[in-house]
């Protein structure tokens, strides 16, 4: 479990992977994570698998013996793991959700608005460092992003 929204009628659940320093040798991280929304009786109402996709961000640059040890804008490349994001990952307001996703080894990451009653994704931000998300009002939500330059 990633994060956890209790609610009046229920509880609202983003689920991700374990980093690979905490899974028994041989494991590998899972890829697909999910939010989901269950009744008070913990009965599933929705559950919605996130695809995180391939990440970047112009601020993050890499050297190697790929680039002729020239500085260059990193690629997109899809996450080693999928974690829940570094600031308030699980927000419910009105009828929408934010959740948020990162790539494990750099941060990128994206927030998902899911419609509150049917777990269907409605937006979701482009790739990005870090972010800080905030309530702004009834089914509103404000998107902040830290690092990388941003």
């Amino acid at each position: 479990m990633a994060a956890f929204v209790a609610l009046g009628d229920g509880f609202c659940v983003s689920w991700a992977g374990a980093a690979p320093m905490l899974l028994a040798p041989g494991w590998r991280p899972s890829q697909v994570p999910r939010v989901a929304r269950y009744s008070r009786d913990g009965q599933c109402l929705w559950s919605t698998p996130i695809d995180l996709g391939p990440v970047s961000h112009p601020g993050m640059l890499e050297v190697n013996a790929e680039t002729g040890w020239e500085v260059r804008t990193a690629a997109p490349r899809p996450p080693e793991w999928v974690e829940a994001a570094r600031w308030e990952p699980l927000l419910v307001s009105g009828d929408r959700v934010a959740a948020g996703f990162a790539d494990g080894r750099s941060g990128v990451g994206r927030t998902f608005f899911l419609d509150f009653v049917s777990g269907a994704l409605v937006a979701v931000t482009d790739p990005g460092p870090s972010r800080r998300n905030a309530i702004a009002g009834h089914g509103a939500f404000l998107v902040g992003t830290l690092g990388y330059g941003a």
